[in-house]
């Protein structure tokens, strides 16, 4: 799909956001060829570029922000089964107790 694509602007996923704001100097360029810009064409692109570079760093956190929050998940769930393996499903104790204060005291770091 290409920016010129009228549904392309319709997506509100984050990486369209970044397409959204470079489409924005398609105005500035045009009046920069045709000669009807008044404002300084290079300050203007300068502008529209330290927005779009700023809207890419801000997706780029949010991604680093959820891959960190997927790795934790990660962890409670790996401590969660080691739990229930060391408790059983249905409550009885079918794996030696050595294990289970383990994986209590992993899951327990996770909720507190």
């Amino acid at each position: 799909m290409h920016p010129s694509d009228p549904s392309f602007a319709r997506d509100k996923t984050p990486n369209s956001k970044a397409y959204l704001a470079l489409e924005s100097l398609e105005p500035i360029l045009a009046g920069v060829v045709s000669g009807s810009s008044q404002a300084d064409p290079v300050e203007m692109l300068e502008t529209q570029l330290e927005a779009a570079l700023n809207q890419l760093d801000g997706a780029r956190l949010r991604l680093v922000r959820s891959r960190r929050r997927v790795g934790e998940l990660q962890e409670v769930v790996a401590h969660l089964g080691e739990f229930l393996q060391a408790v059983g499903a249905d409550g009885s104790r079918q794996i030696s107790n050595s294990k289970e204060p383990r994986a209590l005291r992993g899951l327990e770091s996770h909720t507190a």
